[in-house]
């Protein structure tokens, strides 16, 4: 039996993980997760909760599907069940700042080289 290939999608997944961190990050600041809990469940109820545009709210919705930090129901969003018990203010399992612990590094990160 042959092994495959190597291919570069390992790599590559790397090379942008950063784009999930950005997101649920935003997600958070943003208090998405808090705002879909509370009844604005659908991308226009959601995008005015949050104070952003409609494009904005598309993109940051688009990549929390993506992610599967949330889903969707027809048109009715919800909460995946980890960030519905770990990333909704008000909860006494309310993780978000812990979040945010490592935000600081992120620049330094990035300029490692």
């Amino acid at each position: 039996m042959t092994e495959p290939s190597p291919n570069t999608v390992r790599l590559q997944r790397l090379a942008r993980a950063y784009r999930e961190s950005g997101a649920l990050l935003a997600a958070v600041e943003l208090g998405l997760f808090t705002k879909l809990e509370g009844g604005a469940d659908t991308e226009a109820t959601l995008s005015a909760a949050l104070g952003i545009s409609t494009l904005n709210a598309e993109r940051i919705i688009i990549a929390c599907l993506g992610l599967g930090l949330i889903g969707r129901d027809g048109d009715k969003l919800h909460n995946a069940p980890d960030v519905d018990r770990f990333l909704v203010e008000g909860k006494s399992t309310y993780a978000g700042a812990w979040m945010f612990f490592t935000h600081p590094d992120w620049a330094k990160w990035g300029r490692l080289a």
